[in-house]
Protein backbone atom coordinates (compact mmCIF):
# COMPACT_ATOMS: atom_id res chain seq x y z
CA UNK A 1 0.00 0.00 0.00
CA UNK A 2 2.70 2.48 0.98
CA UNK A 3 5.51 2.05 -1.47
CA UNK A 4 6.99 5.55 -1.83
CA UNK A 5 7.93 7.40 1.32
CA UNK A 6 9.29 10.87 2.04
CA UNK A 7 11.50 10.74 5.12
CA UNK A 8 13.99 13.01 6.88
CA UNK A 9 16.97 11.94 8.95
CA UNK A 10 16.59 12.56 12.71
CA UNK A 11 12.98 13.72 12.31
CA UNK A 12 11.31 14.18 15.73
CA UNK A 13 8.91 16.70 17.29
CA UNK A 14 5.76 16.84 19.43
CA UNK A 15 2.03 17.35 18.84
CA UNK A 16 1.01 21.00 19.37
CA UNK A 17 -2.61 20.11 20.17
CA UNK A 18 -4.78 17.11 20.89
CA UNK A 19 -5.76 14.77 18.04
CA UNK A 20 -8.78 12.46 17.96
CA UNK A 21 -9.00 9.20 16.02
CA UNK A 22 -10.83 10.94 13.16
CA UNK A 23 -8.59 13.99 12.66
CA UNK A 24 -6.99 14.08 9.20
CA UNK A 25 -4.90 17.17 9.97
CA UNK A 26 -2.40 16.90 12.82
CA UNK A 27 -0.68 20.02 14.16
CA UNK A 28 2.91 19.68 15.34
CA UNK A 29 5.52 21.96 16.87
CA UNK A 30 8.75 23.07 15.20
CA UNK A 31 11.54 20.55 15.81
CA UNK A 32 14.03 21.35 18.57
CA UNK A 33 17.74 21.02 17.72
CA UNK A 34 19.33 18.69 16.83
CA UNK A 35 16.16 17.15 15.38
CA UNK A 36 14.41 17.92 12.07
CA UNK A 37 10.81 18.23 11.00
CA UNK A 38 9.24 15.31 9.15
CA UNK A 39 9.82 15.43 5.38
CA UNK A 40 7.31 17.16 3.12
CA UNK A 41 6.20 14.60 0.46
CA UNK A 42 5.83 17.48 -2.01
CA UNK A 43 9.25 17.74 -3.63
CA UNK A 44 10.73 14.84 -1.62
CA UNK A 45 8.91 11.88 -3.14
CA UNK A 46 7.71 10.87 -6.60
CA UNK A 47 4.23 11.89 -7.63
CA UNK A 48 1.74 10.13 -5.37
CA UNK A 49 4.33 9.59 -2.64
CA UNK A 50 3.54 10.09 1.02
CA UNK A 51 5.26 10.79 4.28
CA UNK A 52 5.09 8.27 7.06
CA UNK A 53 5.48 8.93 10.79
CA UNK A 54 4.97 7.24 14.13
CA UNK A 55 3.17 8.81 17.13
CA UNK A 56 3.83 7.49 20.66
CA UNK A 57 3.15 8.69 24.20
CA UNK A 58 6.80 8.27 25.27
CA UNK A 59 10.15 7.61 23.66
CA UNK A 60 11.56 5.98 26.80
CA UNK A 61 8.61 3.84 27.99
CA UNK A 62 5.85 3.92 25.37
CA UNK A 63 2.48 2.36 26.14
CA UNK A 64 0.89 2.84 22.73
CA UNK A 65 1.75 3.93 19.19
CA UNK A 66 0.15 4.74 15.87
CA UNK A 67 1.64 4.92 12.37
CA UNK A 68 0.22 7.57 10.07
CA UNK A 69 0.67 8.51 6.42
CA UNK A 70 0.38 12.09 5.21
CA UNK A 71 0.47 13.93 1.88
CA UNK A 72 1.61 17.43 2.90
CA UNK A 73 3.40 19.59 5.46
CA UNK A 74 2.20 23.20 5.84
CA UNK A 75 3.77 26.04 7.87
CA UNK A 76 0.89 27.74 9.74
CA UNK A 77 3.13 30.26 11.55
CA UNK A 78 4.24 30.69 15.12
CA UNK A 79 6.47 27.65 15.03
CA UNK A 80 3.54 25.39 14.18
CA UNK A 81 3.07 23.04 11.23
CA UNK A 82 0.15 20.96 9.94
CA UNK A 83 0.48 17.44 8.57
CA UNK A 84 -2.31 17.31 5.96
CA UNK A 85 -4.05 14.50 4.12
CA UNK A 86 -3.41 12.19 7.06
CA UNK A 87 -4.39 8.52 6.87
CA UNK A 88 -4.70 7.12 10.37
CA UNK A 89 -3.64 3.73 11.70
CA UNK A 90 -1.67 2.42 8.75
CA UNK A 91 0.83 -0.47 8.49
CA UNK A 92 -1.04 -2.65 10.94
CA UNK A 93 -1.48 0.00 13.65
CA UNK A 94 -4.79 1.50 14.82
CA UNK A 95 -5.96 5.09 15.20
CA UNK A 96 -5.55 6.49 18.73
CA UNK A 97 -6.57 9.61 20.66
CA UNK A 98 -3.51 11.76 21.42
CA UNK A 99 -2.88 14.69 23.72
CA UNK A 100 -0.65 17.65 23.05
CA UNK A 101 2.99 16.80 23.74
CA UNK A 102 2.83 13.29 22.29
CA UNK A 103 6.00 12.44 20.37
CA UNK A 104 5.96 12.20 16.55
CA UNK A 105 9.01 10.83 14.71
CA UNK A 106 10.00 9.23 11.40
CA UNK A 107 11.54 5.74 11.17
CA UNK A 108 11.55 2.91 8.63
CA UNK A 109 8.64 0.56 9.21
CA UNK A 110 8.21 -3.10 8.30
CA UNK A 111 5.79 -2.04 5.57
CA UNK A 112 8.41 0.33 4.23
CA UNK A 113 10.98 -2.46 4.15
CA UNK A 114 8.67 -4.47 1.90
CA UNK A 115 8.65 -1.68 -0.68
CA UNK A 116 11.93 0.23 -0.28
CA UNK A 117 12.72 0.75 -3.96
CA UNK A 118 9.96 -0.24 -6.35
CA UNK A 119 6.41 0.99 -6.40
CA UNK A 120 3.63 -0.04 -8.79
CA UNK A 121 0.58 2.26 -8.79
CA UNK A 122 -1.93 0.66 -11.15
CA UNK A 123 -5.17 2.06 -9.85
CA UNK A 124 -7.42 1.14 -12.77
CA UNK A 125 -6.66 -2.62 -12.71
CA UNK A 126 -5.52 -2.40 -16.32
CA UNK A 127 -2.82 -4.61 -17.83
CA UNK A 128 -0.93 -1.59 -19.21
CA UNK A 129 1.72 0.22 -17.15
CA UNK A 130 1.32 3.86 -18.03
CA UNK A 131 2.53 7.27 -16.91
CA UNK A 132 4.03 7.39 -13.40
CA UNK A 133 3.03 3.78 -12.67
CA UNK A 134 6.52 2.27 -12.49
CA UNK A 135 8.69 4.30 -10.13
CA UNK A 136 12.07 3.81 -8.48
CA UNK A 137 12.17 6.55 -5.82
CA UNK A 138 15.13 8.61 -4.69
CA UNK A 139 18.43 8.51 -6.52
CA UNK A 140 17.73 5.18 -8.24
CA UNK A 141 15.35 6.27 -10.99
CA UNK A 142 12.03 7.90 -11.60
CA UNK A 143 10.13 6.82 -14.70
CA UNK A 144 7.68 9.70 -14.73
CA UNK A 145 6.39 9.02 -18.25
CA UNK A 146 4.96 6.00 -20.02
CA UNK A 147 8.14 3.95 -20.18
CA UNK A 148 6.42 0.71 -21.15
CA UNK A 149 4.10 1.37 -24.06
CA UNK A 150 2.40 -0.70 -26.70
CA UNK A 151 5.26 0.03 -29.08
CA UNK A 152 8.00 -1.10 -26.71
CA UNK A 153 6.56 -4.36 -25.34
CA UNK A 154 5.55 -7.06 -27.78
CA UNK A 155 2.42 -9.13 -27.35
CA UNK A 156 4.50 -12.30 -27.03
CA UNK A 157 6.31 -11.06 -23.92
CA UNK A 158 4.09 -12.75 -21.40
CA UNK A 159 6.12 -11.52 -18.44
CA UNK A 160 7.54 -8.00 -18.51
CA UNK A 161 9.44 -8.32 -15.24
CA UNK A 162 9.09 -10.96 -12.56
CA UNK A 163 11.12 -11.07 -9.37
CA UNK A 164 11.28 -14.62 -8.08
CA UNK A 165 13.59 -15.12 -5.14
CA UNK A 166 16.94 -13.82 -6.34
CA UNK A 167 16.00 -14.11 -10.02
CA UNK A 168 15.05 -11.29 -12.35
CA UNK A 169 13.35 -12.38 -15.54
CA UNK A 170 12.59 -10.20 -18.53
CA UNK A 171 10.40 -11.80 -21.19
CA UNK A 172 9.02 -15.33 -21.31
CA UNK A 173 10.50 -17.53 -18.61
CA UNK A 174 12.65 -20.41 -19.99
CA UNK A 175 11.66 -23.90 -18.89
CA UNK A 176 15.05 -24.50 -17.27
CA UNK A 177 17.95 -22.34 -16.11
CA UNK A 178 21.59 -23.43 -15.67
CA UNK A 179 22.10 -21.54 -12.40
CA UNK A 180 19.99 -20.28 -9.52
CA UNK A 181 19.36 -16.56 -9.25
CA UNK A 182 19.46 -16.08 -13.01
CA UNK A 183 18.76 -13.14 -15.25
CA UNK A 184 16.73 -14.61 -18.07
CA UNK A 185 15.64 -12.92 -21.27
CA UNK A 186 12.97 -13.39 -23.92
CA UNK A 187 12.92 -16.81 -25.60
CA UNK A 188 12.01 -17.87 -29.12
CA UNK A 189 13.77 -18.55 -32.42
CA UNK A 190 14.51 -14.88 -33.04
CA UNK A 191 14.60 -13.81 -29.40
CA UNK A 192 17.56 -11.68 -28.34
CA UNK A 193 19.12 -12.47 -24.97
CA UNK A 194 21.72 -9.76 -24.60
CA UNK A 195 23.11 -7.33 -22.09
CA UNK A 196 25.30 -4.28 -22.50
CA UNK A 197 27.13 -1.88 -20.21
CA UNK A 198 27.78 1.34 -22.10
CA UNK A 199 29.53 4.57 -21.21
CA UNK A 200 29.36 7.77 -23.23
CA UNK A 201 31.69 10.52 -22.02
CA UNK A 202 34.43 12.89 -23.11
CA UNK A 203 37.06 11.29 -20.86
CA UNK A 204 39.09 8.11 -21.43
CA UNK A 205 37.14 5.95 -18.98
CA UNK A 206 35.01 3.07 -20.22
CA UNK A 207 32.23 0.87 -18.89
CA UNK A 208 33.12 -1.40 -15.97
CA UNK A 209 31.90 -4.86 -14.96
CA UNK A 210 32.93 -5.29 -11.34
CA UNK A 211 33.19 -8.66 -9.55
CA UNK A 212 34.37 -8.87 -5.97
CA UNK A 213 34.98 -11.19 -3.02
CA UNK A 214 35.44 -10.55 0.69
CA UNK A 215 35.64 -12.90 3.65
CA UNK A 216 33.69 -10.85 6.17
CA UNK A 217 30.16 -9.49 6.23
CA UNK A 218 28.66 -6.78 4.03
CA UNK A 219 29.43 -4.20 6.71
CA UNK A 220 32.75 -5.60 7.95
CA UNK A 221 34.88 -7.09 5.19
CA UNK A 222 38.03 -9.12 5.93
CA UNK A 223 40.92 -9.91 3.62
CA UNK A 224 40.78 -12.79 1.14
CA UNK A 225 43.27 -15.68 1.22
CA UNK A 226 45.30 -17.61 -1.35
CA UNK A 227 43.12 -19.58 -3.76
CA UNK A 228 39.94 -17.54 -3.27
CA UNK A 229 37.77 -17.02 -6.34
CA UNK A 230 37.23 -13.27 -6.77
CA UNK A 231 34.75 -13.60 -9.61
CA UNK A 232 33.78 -15.83 -12.54
CA UNK A 233 32.13 -15.43 -15.91
CA UNK A 234 30.47 -18.66 -17.07
CA UNK A 235 29.14 -19.73 -20.46
CA UNK A 236 26.49 -22.46 -20.60
CA UNK A 237 25.25 -24.60 -23.48
CA UNK A 238 21.94 -26.43 -23.50
CA UNK A 239 22.76 -30.16 -23.68
CA UNK A 240 19.28 -31.65 -23.47
CA UNK A 241 15.75 -30.35 -22.96
CA UNK A 242 16.43 -30.19 -19.21
CA UNK A 243 20.21 -29.95 -18.84
CA UNK A 244 22.84 -27.26 -19.32
CA UNK A 245 26.64 -27.59 -19.38
CA UNK A 246 29.17 -25.06 -18.14
CA UNK A 247 31.39 -25.32 -21.23
CA UNK A 248 33.59 -22.26 -20.76
CA UNK A 249 34.54 -19.78 -18.08
CA UNK A 250 36.93 -17.02 -17.08
CA UNK A 251 37.85 -17.16 -13.39
CA UNK A 252 39.66 -14.50 -11.36
CA UNK A 253 41.55 -15.90 -8.36
CA UNK A 254 44.06 -14.88 -5.71
CA UNK A 255 47.52 -16.31 -6.42
CA UNK A 256 49.63 -16.33 -3.28
CA UNK A 257 49.67 -14.92 0.22
CA UNK A 258 47.42 -11.86 0.59
CA UNK A 259 48.31 -8.79 2.64
CA UNK A 260 47.15 -5.18 2.67
CA UNK A 261 50.14 -4.24 0.50
CA UNK A 262 50.46 -7.32 -1.73
CA UNK A 263 47.51 -9.04 -3.39
CA UNK A 264 48.78 -11.26 -6.26
CA UNK A 265 46.12 -12.64 -8.59
CA UNK A 266 45.69 -14.88 -11.63
CA UNK A 267 43.19 -15.42 -14.43
CA UNK A 268 42.18 -18.93 -15.50
CA UNK A 269 40.47 -19.67 -18.82
CA UNK A 270 38.52 -22.94 -19.20
CA UNK A 271 36.99 -24.49 -22.33
CA UNK A 272 35.29 -27.81 -23.03
CA UNK A 273 37.43 -30.12 -25.22
CA UNK A 274 36.21 -32.32 -28.05
CA UNK A 275 34.12 -35.17 -26.55
CA UNK A 276 33.77 -33.16 -23.34
CA UNK A 277 30.82 -31.25 -21.84
CA UNK A 278 32.53 -29.38 -18.99
CA UNK A 279 35.12 -26.62 -19.29
CA UNK A 280 38.69 -27.62 -18.39
CA UNK A 281 41.64 -25.32 -17.82
CA UNK A 282 43.25 -24.25 -21.09
CA UNK A 283 45.28 -21.18 -20.18
CA UNK A 284 46.42 -19.47 -17.00
CA UNK A 285 47.94 -16.01 -16.57
CA UNK A 286 49.88 -16.09 -13.31
CA UNK A 287 50.70 -13.27 -10.90
CA UNK A 288 54.31 -13.14 -12.17
CA UNK A 289 52.93 -12.45 -15.69
CA UNK A 290 53.96 -15.91 -16.90
CA UNK A 291 51.46 -17.79 -19.05
CA UNK A 292 50.71 -21.50 -18.68
CA UNK A 293 49.21 -23.36 -21.66
CA UNK A 294 47.49 -26.59 -20.65
CA UNK A 295 47.51 -28.07 -24.14
CA UNK A 296 50.51 -26.43 -25.82
CA UNK A 297 50.64 -23.17 -27.74
CA UNK A 298 49.89 -22.98 -31.44
CA UNK A 299 50.46 -19.90 -33.57
CA UNK A 300 48.84 -19.53 -36.99
CA UNK A 301 50.89 -16.60 -38.29
CA UNK A 302 54.17 -14.80 -37.72
CA UNK A 303 55.12 -14.78 -34.03
CA UNK A 304 57.34 -12.00 -32.71
CA UNK A 305 59.04 -12.26 -29.31
CA UNK A 306 60.81 -9.18 -27.97
CA UNK A 307 62.82 -10.79 -25.17
CA UNK A 308 63.03 -14.01 -23.13
CA UNK A 309 59.41 -14.96 -23.53
CA UNK A 310 59.84 -18.70 -24.11
CA UNK A 311 61.64 -19.98 -21.05
CA UNK A 312 61.60 -23.28 -19.19
CA UNK A 313 59.61 -26.38 -20.10
CA UNK A 314 59.37 -28.02 -23.50
CA UNK A 315 57.99 -26.65 -26.76
CA UNK A 316 56.73 -29.55 -28.85
CA UNK A 317 57.46 -29.98 -32.55
CA UNK A 318 53.93 -29.02 -33.51
CA UNK A 319 53.58 -26.18 -31.04
CA UNK A 320 54.98 -23.44 -33.28
CA UNK A 321 53.24 -23.75 -36.63
CA UNK A 322 54.05 -20.32 -38.04
CA UNK A 323 56.05 -20.06 -41.24
CA UNK A 324 58.54 -17.83 -39.49
CA UNK A 325 59.60 -17.15 -35.91
CA UNK A 326 61.05 -13.69 -35.46
CA UNK A 327 63.00 -13.32 -32.22
CA UNK A 328 64.04 -9.71 -31.70
CA UNK A 329 66.64 -10.19 -28.97
CA UNK A 330 67.69 -13.21 -26.89
CA UNK A 331 65.09 -15.90 -26.17
CA UNK A 332 65.27 -19.08 -24.10
CA UNK A 333 63.99 -22.17 -25.90
CA UNK A 334 64.41 -25.74 -24.67
CA UNK A 335 67.00 -24.66 -22.09
CA UNK A 336 69.09 -22.74 -24.63
CA UNK A 337 69.37 -18.99 -24.98
CA UNK A 338 69.12 -18.09 -28.66
CA UNK A 339 69.95 -14.85 -30.43
CA UNK A 340 68.38 -13.85 -33.71
CA UNK A 341 71.23 -12.25 -35.68
CA UNK A 342 73.16 -13.94 -38.53
CA UNK A 343 76.74 -12.93 -39.41
CA UNK A 344 79.34 -14.00 -41.95
CA UNK A 345 82.95 -14.62 -40.88
CA UNK A 346 86.09 -16.11 -42.46
CA UNK A 347 88.47 -18.53 -40.70
CA UNK A 348 91.63 -19.83 -42.37
CA UNK A 349 93.95 -20.75 -39.46
CA UNK A 350 93.96 -21.76 -35.77
CA UNK A 351 91.88 -19.23 -33.78
CA UNK A 352 92.17 -18.93 -29.99
CA UNK A 353 89.49 -17.37 -27.76
CA UNK A 354 87.38 -16.59 -30.82
CA UNK A 355 85.46 -13.36 -30.19
CA UNK A 356 83.43 -12.39 -33.26
CA UNK A 357 81.88 -8.94 -33.49
CA UNK A 358 78.48 -8.41 -31.78
CA UNK A 359 78.55 -11.94 -30.38
CA UNK A 360 75.70 -11.40 -27.82
CA UNK A 361 73.19 -10.47 -30.56
CA UNK A 362 74.18 -13.16 -33.09
CA UNK A 363 72.77 -16.67 -33.11
CA UNK A 364 74.18 -18.08 -36.34
CA UNK A 365 77.46 -17.70 -38.25
CA UNK A 366 78.16 -18.39 -41.91
CA UNK A 367 81.79 -19.48 -41.74
CA UNK A 368 83.83 -19.28 -44.93
CA UNK A 369 86.74 -21.71 -44.45
CA UNK A 370 90.05 -21.98 -46.21
CA UNK A 371 93.58 -23.16 -45.40
CA UNK A 372 93.63 -25.11 -42.09
CA UNK A 373 90.86 -23.48 -40.06
CA UNK A 374 90.31 -24.39 -36.42
CA UNK A 375 88.81 -22.87 -33.27
CA UNK A 376 90.25 -23.70 -29.82
CA UNK A 377 87.65 -21.78 -27.80
CA UNK A 378 84.92 -19.13 -27.93
CA UNK A 379 84.99 -16.09 -25.62
CA UNK A 380 81.99 -14.58 -23.78
CA UNK A 381 80.22 -17.86 -23.05
CA UNK A 382 77.13 -17.55 -20.82
CA UNK A 383 75.05 -20.29 -19.21
CA UNK A 384 72.64 -21.89 -21.70
CA UNK A 385 73.86 -19.73 -24.59
CA UNK A 386 73.61 -21.50 -27.95
CA UNK A 387 75.07 -20.65 -31.37
CA UNK A 388 75.18 -22.40 -34.72
CA UNK A 389 78.11 -22.52 -37.12
CA UNK A 390 77.41 -23.15 -40.82
CA UNK A 391 80.48 -24.12 -42.86
CA UNK A 392 79.97 -22.47 -46.26
CA UNK A 393 83.65 -22.84 -47.21
CA UNK A 394 85.58 -25.54 -49.05
CA UNK A 395 87.47 -27.28 -46.20
CA UNK A 396 86.46 -28.77 -42.85
CA UNK A 397 86.38 -26.56 -39.74
CA UNK A 398 88.04 -28.19 -36.72
CA UNK A 399 86.89 -27.58 -33.14
CA UNK A 400 89.75 -28.46 -30.75
CA UNK A 401 88.93 -30.47 -27.61
CA UNK A 402 90.19 -28.91 -24.32
CA UNK A 403 92.88 -26.94 -26.13
CA UNK A 404 95.31 -24.94 -23.97
CA UNK A 405 95.33 -22.34 -26.73
CA UNK A 406 92.20 -20.76 -25.22
CA UNK A 407 91.31 -19.74 -21.67
CA UNK A 408 89.76 -22.54 -19.60
CA UNK A 409 86.27 -21.01 -19.58
CA UNK A 410 86.28 -20.65 -23.39
CA UNK A 411 87.24 -24.23 -24.27
CA UNK A 412 85.28 -27.09 -25.89
CA UNK A 413 84.33 -30.40 -24.22
CA UNK A 414 83.70 -32.49 -27.34
CA UNK A 415 82.21 -35.96 -28.00
CA UNK A 416 84.69 -38.77 -27.43
CA UNK A 417 87.08 -36.23 -25.86
CA UNK A 418 88.45 -35.65 -29.35
CA UNK A 419 88.54 -32.86 -31.91
CA UNK A 420 85.29 -32.35 -33.81
CA UNK A 421 85.23 -31.65 -37.56
CA UNK A 422 82.49 -29.70 -39.31
CA UNK A 423 82.71 -30.67 -43.00
CA UNK A 424 82.10 -28.18 -45.81
CA UNK A 425 78.38 -27.54 -46.31
CA UNK A 426 77.61 -28.91 -42.85
CA UNK A 427 76.78 -27.26 -39.53
CA UNK A 428 77.04 -27.66 -35.76
CA UNK A 429 75.12 -26.18 -32.81
CA UNK A 430 77.11 -25.41 -29.66
CA UNK A 431 75.67 -24.97 -26.16
CA UNK A 432 77.52 -23.38 -23.23
CA UNK A 433 77.40 -25.46 -20.06
CA UNK A 434 77.30 -22.98 -17.17
CA UNK A 435 78.22 -25.70 -14.66
CA UNK A 436 81.40 -27.03 -16.27
CA UNK A 437 82.13 -23.75 -18.09
CA UNK A 438 82.59 -25.50 -21.43
CA UNK A 439 81.07 -25.33 -24.90
CA UNK A 440 79.40 -28.61 -25.88
CA UNK A 441 78.03 -29.99 -29.15
CA UNK A 442 74.24 -30.27 -29.17
CA UNK A 443 73.10 -33.28 -31.11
Amino acid sequence: MLGRYAMNDNARTTLQRDATTTDITIRINAAAAPFNLPADPVGHAPSGGVGIATITDSIVQPTKFEIIAYTGLADVGGGRYDLTGVTRGVAGSSAQNWTAGAVLYQAITADGMLHPFLSLNIADNSTTIGSDELVFPGSLADFSSAVLSANSVSATSATIATINGSSLRVGTQPTTSPVAGALASVSGTNGLAAGAILRTSTDTAGAVLALGKGRGTPVAQTIVINGDTLGRIDAYAARTSAAWSNVASITFETDGSQTTTSMPSRIVFRVAPVNGVVGAEALRINSDSSVTFAGGARFAGVVTFTANVIAGGDVGANSLTANSLDVNGPASLGGMTLSSGVRSVAISAATNDWAPVNFSATGAYRVTTSGTPSITGIASGAANRAISLFNVGTVALTLSHESAGSAAGNRFALPGSANYNVPANDSVTLWYDGTSLRWRVKR
